[in-house]
């Protein structure tokens, strides 16, 4: 059954963008692009997993995410912005978001792994996001972009054949990415790399 996603932008030209992002998956069924909160509420439209764009003020968008989980509390949304803070990105979780994806990055097939991620009852950051989790943890062992990619994909796809094919990486990439953490995390195989990620913040069951 395919997971039912909506999109909320005011920005036709970003709206349109994530659109095409999550049609190429084949598990995930773009049902709708909206303007704003009401034009969704008002269509009525059955959707799974929400994108919403903010576009607005963080006040302006705190305050859709409240109404959007007061009317559809069963809804999941991931709210895509930009220029994260630590305090924006705590206010937007504490609001009962689902996980939040930074619109500069090259997203890609990740954001479609947050999507299938958000629908399981889990929580999705992007590598930007995810980043200042580790600098609050102290910043010891951080990171590359792309290693966080490596370990934000190994909690949300099976195996490092489907992981390579998302990154557009071989498979002997992969493996020396998650050589390359398990060394920054002092950890002894890859199996406890989901783990760690788990304890330093960068990933939220």
């Amino acid at each position: 059954m395919k997971i039912k996603v909506g999109v909320i932008d005011d920005n036709e030209l970003v709206r349109i963008a994530v659109e095409e992002i999550l049609n190429r998956a084949s598990d995930l069924d773009v049902v709708g692009g909206f303007t704003g909160v009401g034009t969704l509420l008002e269509s009525g439209q059955e959707v799974d997993v929400l994108l919403l764009g903010n576009g607005l003020s963080q006040a302006n968008s705190l305050a859709a995410l409240a109404e959007l989980k007061e009317k559809r509390p069963a809804l999941r949304i991931i709210v895509l912005g930009r220029q994260w803070s630590e305090t924006s990105i705590r206010a937007v979780l504490d609001c009962g978001a689902a996980g939040i994806a930074d619109r500069d990055e090259s997203l890609h097939d990740l954001l479609a792994a947050g999507v299938r991620r958000v629908s399981r009852g889990k929580q999705f950051l992007s590598p930007d996001v995810a980043a200042l989790a580790i600098n609050r943890s102290g910043g010891d062992g951080q990171l590359s972009e792309r290693e966080l990619d490596v370990v934000l994909l190994m909690d949300t796809t099976d195996g490092t054949k489907s992981i390579a094919a998302a990154l557009g990486l071989n498979r002997r990439t992969i493996y020396r990415l998650q050589q390359s953490i398990c060394e920054k995390w002092d950890l002894r195989s890859k199996d406890q790399i989901v783990a760690e990620a788990m304890r330093r913040g960068i990933i939220r069951h």
